[in-house]
């Protein structure tokens, strides 16, 4: 049925922010850095492959500067994030920012792109998301038909024979 479809896309192109701060009119280049932090997290679930990492090592370098030699890493996690920070060795704070930008920028349009609808000769009809050929996570909003028609109860259970188990032991069903 179309309209189920239609109505879980629309939940998805919800859950899709709609502006780009770092666009606004009136921002230099550190302004543009800035607004695009401030947004960062409202883009994560959107990220794909190594595009976290990426973030991360641009936003250190334009803050920090390279990363010190004698700097160690403690797990896995630590090593990745140092490893992306010292890829953007040698490069200027500019140039990171600038980079962060972009990349950031990519993402929302890409994000945007997915949750777009496709317009048809007769009826509005709306395009999958297809997570695995732009490598999002899926995000779910909302319960929409995924909500049970009701809870059957234990006793409702242990009442039609089934289950060969304690009423008072096993958590209720759902229909």
């Amino acid at each position: 049925v179309w309209w189920a479809w239609s109505r879980r896309s629309l939940a998805v192109a919800a859950a899709v922010p709609r502006d780009k701060p770092w666009e606004r009119d009136g921002l230099d280049e550190t302004g543009r850095f800035e607004a695009a932090v401030r947004s960062a997290p409202r883009w994560l679930a959107f990220l794909a492959g190594d595009e976290p990492q990426t973030l991360y090592g641009l936003y250190k370098q334009a803050k920090l500067g390279d990363a010190p030699p004698g700097m160690k890493s403690g797990g896995l996690k630590d090593r990745v994030k140092l490893g992306a920070w010292r890829k953007q060795a040698g490069r200027s704070s500019a140039e990171c920012r600038a980079d962060y930008v972009a990349l950031l920028d990519g993402v929302a349009t890409r994000a945007a792109a997915a949750a777009a609808p496709a317009i048809g000769r007769d009826q509005v009809t709306f395009q999958p998301t297809r997570c695995r050929d732009l490598g999002l996570r899926v995000r779910i909003v909302g319960t929409g038909n995924y909500v049970p028609e009701r809870v059957v109860t234990n006793e409702e259970v242990t009442a039609r024979g089934g289950g060969g188990f304690e009423a008072s032991t096993v958590r209720s069903g759902v229909a």
